[in-house]
């Protein structure tokens, strides 16, 4: 696995309240272009600068700050400074982001583009998409449509870590009923 490094020099990271878009596809070894071409064809509806953690996968568009991975405290900030956060549907990242106060538009990685190696990450976010906690986009018009109507991507309300595993520890749950 390819060394974590930082992108911003210590005491760089983006400040509070700044405007920025982070998206993220964790670090699963299968490639996840989809959600860059997806992204890239909505840029300039994307809140600058587009901070760009692109795992295993080979960028073919630019975006303006962009990095294999980043250690766990600087993925935290950068979560927090964001005003859009746009990542794969992986439980960590949804976790932190509902941690902070953030609902972000996650794109499911998929078994039948060979993204991953089951469809468990379409399930998870269809589950928490009906229950309001992620938008759940699959395709360049749903995510045009999505940064069109909202003017705030906030969650409104900040979970504590048991609320949170709670709600979410429900919402799994719930995938076992559908």
């Amino acid at each position: 696995m390819a060394r974590a490094k930082k992108i911003f020099p210590k005491g760089e990271v983006l400040r509070d309240g700044a405007m920025s878009t982070f998206i993220t596809v964790g670090n699963a070894k299968q490639e996840f272009e989809r959600i860059f071409e997806i992204c890239f064809s909505c840029n300039e509806q994307l809140s600058k600068p587009v901070v760009v953690q692109h795992g295993f996968t080979k960028l073919n568009h630019t975006f303006d700050i962009s990095c294999q991975f980043m250690e766990q405290p600087e993925f935290v900030e950068q979560i927090k400074n964001a005003e859009i956060v746009v990542g794969h549907a992986g439980a960590g990242t949804i976790m932190t982001a509902l941690q902070y106060g953030i609902k972000p538009i996650v794109i499911p990685r998929l078994s039948k583009y060979k993204e991953h190696i089951d469809d468990h990450q379409y399930e998870l976010a269809r589950a928490l998409n009906n229950d309001g906690k992620v938008y759940m986009i699959n395709n360049e018009a749903e995510m045009r449509e999505l940064l069109s109507e909202n003017e705030s991507f906030g969650y409104q309300k900040t979970l504590t870590g048991n609320e949170l595993v709670n709600e979410i520890a429900n919402d799994i749950s719930m995938l076992g009923k559908l």
